[in-house]
């Protein structure tokens, strides 16, 4: 089972992504040549990833959702939003996203506080080890470039961010591999409790 860790966002924020969207399209439908091809992140699935896991076996679930079950001790807090970006760059990106404002202590918070959690339930896993983590939301993963795309220019003329979300659980998700994250299943719910 594939799974991951992380937050859902405000119904308002999802409407602005589908508004970012729909503006990027309309560049990316403006190039010569091939399109490119962008798979997007459905509205309904958005949420901002703390912590990948990967594919488990069945009979490791339950503790995974054990761990992320317990409450944690940290309060309930809010996220702003700042804007479009692209991973690596916006000359070639690969994954657009929304960056994450004031929050991102928060968020950080969670995710080391999740690497402990789960460290333990994987043998080879060393928490104090794992890759910087950069909260973002990923809103989409461009599968095709064109050279002629002017990324710099569809993004900058997006505004995204004008609605917070509240923090108030993190959720372990099960993920199918449908397209834009029709397959993402709620498997356990932990509350912040701060």
């Amino acid at each position: 089972m594939r799974l991951f860790v992380a937050i859902p966002v405000a119904e308002a924020l999802r409407h602005d992504v589908a508004a970012a969207r729909r503006v990027i399209e309309s560049h990316i439908s403006s190039v010569r040549g091939e399109a490119p091809r962008v798979v997007w992140v459905q509205p309904q699935a958005l949420h901002v990833t703390l912590r990948f896991i990967g594919d488990v076996d069945d009979d490791r679930v339950p503790a995974m959702v054990e761990a992320v079950q317990e409450p944690f001790a940290i309060a309930p807090f809010t996220l702003s939003w700042r804007g479009l970006g692209a991973f690596p760059s916006v000359r070639r990106p690969r994954a657009l996203w929304v960056g994450v404002g004031e929050g991102a202590a928060g968020l950080g918070q969670l995710e080391s506080t999740l690497a402990e959690r789960l460290g333990g339930l994987f043998a080879n896993e060393r928490p104090d080890h794992a890759a910087a983590f950069h909260p973002h939301m990923t809103i989409g993963r461009v599968k095709m470039d064109n050279p002629g795309m002017d990324w710099a220019a569809a993004i900058g003329a997006v505004e995204v961010g004008a609605h917070p979300s509240t923090v108030t659980h993190v959720g372990l998700y099960r993920s199918r591999g449908l397209p834009g994250g029709l397959g993402y299943e709620e498997i356990g719910r932990g509350r912040l409790e701060g």
